[in-house]
């Protein structure tokens, strides 16, 4: 957007101003490590832009193991704006029907994390465009 600043006596600037907005999504462009070998490693997240470390929490972050279970997270900024660093606790998580929690990750277990429509950029921009939202594949127990 380009304009003209004029002030209450009709007089006017010499250079126009450029106002631009960042309406850019943010995209996911790494995941390190995608296999940890134990609940006490941690993933993250890198974006394509600096995120909203408030929009940084648990709450738009699903984690599930190989069977749909959710797995408890705790999630942080990274000490890099454009990262998230999330990291699993399988004893805590609860399956649907209560069962005492496994000792230990099955080995090689597949999980699935999902980022949620709540994760933004510093410019308010939503990682989720148009309900697709970004999952990728985490192996636990490797």
């Amino acid at each position: 957007v380009t304009f003209v600043a004029t002030d209450t006596l009709g007089n006017s600037g010499p250079n126009p101003y450029n106002l631009t907005f960042d309406t850019t999504p943010p995209t996911i462009t790494t995941v390190s490590p995608v296999a940890i070998s134990s609940t006490t490693a941690s993933v993250t997240i890198s974006f394509s832009k600096a995120m909203n470390p408030a929009t940084a929490i648990a709450a738009n972050f699903t984690f599930l193991d190989a069977a749909s279970n959710p797995i408890a997270i705790t999630v942080a900024p990274s000490s890099v704006s454009s990262a998230v660093t999330i990291a699993p606790s399988k004893a805590a998580a609860q399956p649907a029907v209560p069962v005492p929690p496994p000792p230990s990750w099955p080995p090689n277990e597949t999980c699935t994390l999902t980022v949620g429509a709540g994760e933004t950029d510093e410019a308010g921009n939503f990682v989720v465009q148009d309900g697709v939202q970004n999952v990728v594949t985490i192996v636990i127990g490797s």
